[in-house]
């Protein structure tokens, strides 16, 4: 078992993909890391926590932990956020966190479509525990284990990590586009150069009023880091209080990929709202467990627009609604 997460702590080195680069994929669950531009893009206010528990059936459960603030600030056109992650890997010991700080300029180009222009700088700390792993050269004929002649000089790491995005939305449709890790951190524990390559992703939606309460939504994130790619295909139903819906994520754009369908349902009442999403893996690690994501927002703060005109030719722009967000004031 411990040569198993040895394998997958190599394997992501090499790749130079980090764990969290693969979860928390839904625009709904986190929406600063999936584009800092999001940062602010409610009417005011939203805190939300968010845990994924992914292949269960393994020793060590591999758990995503996220907690985010972020603030409409519509005096200055400006977003504010915070984002917190921590992971876990395992029986291994490997352990990751990031705090990040987000901004980002909110431009109105017209009555009915807004640009949005974000940037993030993330601390990043990560630890390994390696007296948690059996190397090679500490097996004999024997039968006994030997200390290893491996160069363990590191246990911790950190680095900072910036990324930066636009987002292009009127009330039904959106399109937007990230780049993370611009500075290409070293994130090595050996006295080697294995820098995190840059991800760029792009983001797509539409909401389609079926009727006065329903609403359909088709989207999709795409992916390319370093050559792999990844898509997210999922079309979620909406009557306000109710969401549900199906996404198609790492649809196999190469044969490498790791696919998975994840069911998602969501329950909102007034400022709360609720979100449960199961995903069920195939490719290569099926059998597993899959992965269970549950997550929790609080909207708070009403819009007001307190800024004064200046000159005649100066026209207050209404506020408009990301269509990439619910709506969560529903009293019942």
């Amino acid at each position: 078992m411990k040569y198993y997460f040895f394998y997958i702590f190599i394997l992501l080195n090499i790749n130079k993909i980090t764990a969290q680069d693969n979860v928390f994929s839904q625009p709904n669950g986190a929406p600063m890391y999936l584009n800092p531009a999001l940062t602010g893009s409610t009417e005011k206010g939203r805190a939300m926590l968010l845990s994924r528990f992914q292949y269960p059936k393994v020793g060590g459960t591999f758990i995503n932990n996220a907690f985010s603030i972020d603030y409409n600030a519509n005096n200055a056109n400006s977003g504010f956020g915070l984002l917190v992650m921590n992971s876990q890997a395992g029986q291994a010991g490997i352990r990751a966190s990031s705090i990040t700080l987000n901004y980002a300029y909110h431009v109105a180009l017209s009555d009915e479509w807004q640009m949005k222009l974000g940037i993030s700088a993330g601390y990043n700390n990560q630890s390994i525990g390696f007296f948690n792993y059996t190397f090679g050269d500490q097996l004999n004929s024997s039968g006994t284990i030997s200390p290893t002649a491996e160069a363990l000089n590191k246990t911790k790491i950190s680095y900072l990590d910036l990324a930066s995005g636009v987002f292009l939305h009127n009330k039904n449709i959106w399109v937007g586009f990230a780049a993370h890790h611009l500075n290409e951190p070293n994130r090595s524990f050996f006295d080697k150069n294995y820098q995190l390559p840059r991800r760029f992703s792009l983001q797509l939606g539409a909401r389609m009023e079926i009727d006065e309460y329903n609403t359909i939504t088709p989207q999709a994130n795409v992916r390319d880091q370093k050559g792999l790619y990844q898509a997210d295909l999922g079309v979620l139903w909406s009557s306000g209080v109710l969401e549900a819906g199906l996404w198609y994520k790492n649809m196999p754009i190469s044969k490498t990929a790791n696919s998975s369908i994840a069911a998602v349902v969501s329950f909102g009442v007034q400022k709360l709202r609720f979100t449960y999403s199961y995903d069920y893996v195939f490719g290569k690690f099926q059998g597993l467990g899959g992965a269970h994501e549950v997550g929790l927002s609080f909207s708070f703060g009403e819009w007001k627009d307190s800024r004064k005109p200046y000159g005649k030719q100066k026209r207050r722009k209404e506020y408009v609604h990301c269509p990439i967000f619910m709506e969560n004031d529903i009293d019942l």
